[in-house]
């Protein structure tokens, strides 16, 4: 077996596993849990939620995905084929929360993995001439 198919079907691999983390049933509960929540302001999101542990559940699975990124172990097309959308509308909506956190407690480090997969799911879009959304109301 080459090199270049071994780190293709390693590649594969580790993509399908994101897949069926992805498509998981709990998954997308927490997902959905975390999406609907809604708040005034940083401190309020604090107060009403705190960073529990389906916050923590969905940010560590992207914070992965954005590791692996870095770490060019996964390709970014693989990733945009699987979701689009769907890091940039999390980060559009805990932005605030995630800056509020950045500098109320000194931890710039916060989220970073997951915004630097949101702006490579934004780069791929342009690449690919695909819209670049926040929302999915968005058309």
């Amino acid at each position: 077996m080459t090199l270049r198919y071994a780190n293709k079907t390693r590649q594969t691999q580790l993509f399908m596993q994101v897949y069926e983390r992805f498509q998981d049933p709990a998954f997308t509960k927490m997902w959905n849990e975390l999406m609907n929540r809604s708040w005034d302001s940083p401190e309020d999101y604090l107060a009403k939620y705190t960073w529990d542990g389906i916050a923590l559940s969905v940010q560590t699975y992207f914070e992965g995905i954005g590791v692996l990124l870095m770490k060019n172990v996964i390709d970014a097309d693989f990733v945009y084929e699987l979701m689009p959308t769907m890091v940039n509308t999390l980060w559009s909506k805990y932005e605030p929360i995630v800056r509020y956190i950045r500098e109320s407690v000194n931890y710039p480090q916060f989220w970073r993995p997951v915004e630097y997969l949101k702006d490579r799911m934004v780069e791929v879009a342009k690449k690919k001439g695909d819209p670049v959304l926040f929302d999915y109301s968005q058309k």
